[in-house]
């Protein structure tokens, strides 16, 4: 799991500038750029001008040569990018002997990053062997590794699916808690069922009172324990994954 000194979020001319700049003023740290470019640095007037009309070639658009970068100990990463040699499932995750846990949720940017990074910090403090498991690009620049699964091919057919429906459909009011813990637990391997154990809220638009009854309403629907991690912390929430596992 690679760590940098430096990160420069948002690469083109102007993150490379930062970088050249950071070591003709002698900073030696490591430092990593993160970009959606998929070339090094370049200089774009000449890309619209010169280099359509012909009159300049695509490696003299470049800020520096590759190996420049290499020499500098600076990296060029796009988060999004799925790793080569992907294929198929295996079956090895069924065999790891880990207790995998898969935060969902009823909506899309609701907290299952956070939820994950809560549990995982409760873990640690505890002296459990915990990793967190980035699957997007906040995540694994927050982790340093990972999968960005929404750039892998073919990850979109669901949401495309989804979006169908809904279309045709409009207004569809979300499940209860109680049906989306049943419908979790229905689509989850038969070779590894999952139990939904625990369900964590967000409740950062409510006042302290209103989070604690959303808080019980929750627990009295599901028969869960229930929590906002990030007001409450994440300990009961762990001990109902320990519990269960």
């Amino acid at each position: 799991m690679a760590r940098f000194e430096n990160v420069i979020v948002g690469g083109g001319l102007a993150g490379g500038m930062v970088a050249q700049e950071y070591r003709e003023q002698g900073g030696d740290g490591s430092t990593l750029i993160v970009s959606h470019e998929q070339h090094t640095p370049y200089h774009r007037p000449p890309l619209t001008k010169d280099f359509l009309r012909g009159e300049t070639p695509v490696d003299q658009l470049a800020m520096h040569p590759a190996d420049w970068w290499r020499e500098h100990d600076v990296e060029l990463r796009d988060l999004r990018r799925p790793p080569a040699g992907l294929n198929v499932p295996t079956g090895e995750n069924l065999a790891h002997g880990a207790t995998t846990i898969l935060t969902v949720g009823s909506d899309c940017a609701i907290g299952k990053m956070t939820v994950s990074l809560e549990l995982d910090r409760e873990a640690r403090r505890r002296g459990i062997r915990s990793e967190f498991v980035p699957t997007g690009q906040t995540g694994i620049a927050i982790a340093g590794w990972g999968i960005s699964v929404d750039a892998v091919v073919s990850d979109f057919l669901a949401g495309a699916s989804e979006q169908l429906v809904v279309e045709g459909y409009p207004g569809h009011p979300l499940p209860s808690l109680a049906e989306l813990v049943r419908l979790h637990e229905e689509i989850a391997l038969r070779a590894r069922p999952a139990k939904v154990v625990a369900v964590a809220l967000n409740t950062a638009g409510l006042d302290t009172d209103e989070a604690a009854e959303a808080v019980a309403d929750a627990a009295r629907e599901t028969g869960l324990p229930t929590a906002d991690p990030v007001r409450d912390g994440a300990a009961s929430l762990l001990d109902a994954v320990l519990s269960g596992t």
